[in-house]
């Protein structure tokens, strides 16, 4: 994002026919290629990505409910390209973010280093910018979208595009609420989602995330924080990213090479975590990854993440899954363990966190930091990624269909 305080909506390409992208074996979704040359010339690079999101639609028919799947389908079929002067609730029109000095240009040591009024705190012009609108979450309800107006205390944030589902761009943050209203921030708009004896999932498309990008959705213990933080949005976690910390469920940290699920205590940056990257064995190139056995990143897929409890009410597993529709296999990880690294229990901190209710936040991001702690190589060298190349990574990435159901009601309905 620019320094200028207003930005152009980005222009779309028409939205091609879903029946172009069915292809005689089910296995093979499409692909960047499968394009005619002249439709690919002609296109910028959204076109690629919306002729995904159709075919997600008809992936994720397949796993859910059949009331839930008409929805989604009619839905993400309705998607269309957005005029560049569009208005309201749109990223067309005015400016996206009108936010004045950084909020760091307000910190007073009276407080700890934290801002203390209104007025410098980021106030996005219209609703494009911090109120990009309302998602139905299954099992919840509505959910609105909160926009954060700085990606770190000296970064100003990317938008977020909201229709049926959640399009971050590159360096957007944001967090999903009761409501969300234009102006200051304020934590009891956030929402609190009490995820203990439930399953959180939801459809991704990393496509276009590659080496060097991390797209992440996550919980965080914002709604309790009451220290504004240096991005004025009161907005924490375990790596102290805006100055406050708090405790972290990482579900998914990925791109489409790596991923990784952790669980972080307030205080302890590296958690405890599974998956596939730099220091992470629990499954391969082979199984995850593009053209991978299990999930191919190339096309989007299911995660479902349980947090399972045991008799006394505590959490005992996050379990993550990961499935893809016309694969022979699934991949999964189980986190039971936990233990802080000031000798404490990291279930217990946990257990208390999801007690009082945490938020969801979605994030995109990777251009001008460095990923690989994420996705290197790692001292075998099995790592996915020797290089980074977060300048190839695509302008956005999509999530659909998040819904949050009693673990005992989860059902799994894909296709083998």
């Amino acid at each position: 994002m620019e320094d200028s305080q207003t930005a152009a909506a980005p222009s779309y390409a028409p939205l091609p026919s879903p029946g172009l992208y069915f292809e005689v074996e089910h296995e093979q979704l499409p692909i960047d290629e499968e394009l005619a040359p002249s439709r690919r010339d002609a296109s910028p690079p959204h076109a690629k990505r919306l002729s995904g999101r159709v075919f997600m639609t008809i992936a994720a028919a397949v796993a859910c409910t059949a009331g839930a799947c008409v929805l989604m389908i009619a839905g993400l079929a309705r998607r269309r390209p957005r005029a560049a002067s569009g208005g309201g609730g749109s990223l067309g029109g005015g400016s996206l973010w009108d936010v004045g000095p950084s909020p760091e240009a307000g910190m007073v040591a009276a407080t700890g280093g934290y801002p203390t009024s209104a007025a410098i705190a980021p106030a996005p012009a219209s609703r494009s910018g911090k109120c990009p609108g309302d998602i139905d979450v299954y099992g919840f309800g509505k959910m609105s979208l909160i926009g954060a107006a700085w990606n770190t205390p000296t970064d100003r944030a990317g938008p977020i595009e909201v229709q049926d589902g959640v399009m971050p761009y590159m360096k957007s943050r944001a967090y999903f609420g009761n409501t969300c209203s234009d102006g200051a921030y304020v934590p009891s708009e956030y929402a609190e989602v009490f995820a203990l004896g439930h399953t959180l999932s939801y459809t991704v498309d990393l496509s276009g995330v590659e080496c060097g990008c991390n797209f992440a959705f996550y919980l965080t213990a914002m709604r309790q924080n009451s220290h504004i933080s240096e991005c004025a949005d009161y907005y924490c976690d375990a790596n102290e990213v805006c100055g406050v910390s708090c405790a972290e469920i990482d579900i998914m940290e990925a791109s489409k090479a790596a991923w990784y699920s952790t669980l972080h205590g307030a205080k302890d940056r590296k958690g405890a975590g599974k998956g596939y990257g730099m220091d992470r064995r629990q499954w391969t190139s082979r199984q995850y990854g593009p053209y991978g056995v299990c999930i191919d990143t190339r096309h989007p897929f299911q995660v479902s993440a349980s947090f399972h409890t045991n008799a006394s009410g505590w959490l005992e597993s996050m379990e993550v899954e990961l499935a893809q529709y016309g694969k022979p296999c699934t991949l999964s990880l189980s986190i039971t363990e936990y233990d802080l690294p000031d000798g404490g229990s990291g279930m217990e901190e946990m257990t208390r966190a999801m007690s009082q209710g945490m938020t969801p936040v979605i994030s995109y991001w990777g251009r001008g930091a460095d990923m690989q702690w994420l996705d290197g190589i790692g001292s075998d060298h099995l790592g996915p990624c020797s290089t980074d190349t977060p300048d190839q990574c695509s302008e956005t990435a999509l999530l659909v269909g998040l819904s949050l159901q009693r673990i005992s009601e989860t059902t799994v309905a894909f296709a083998k």
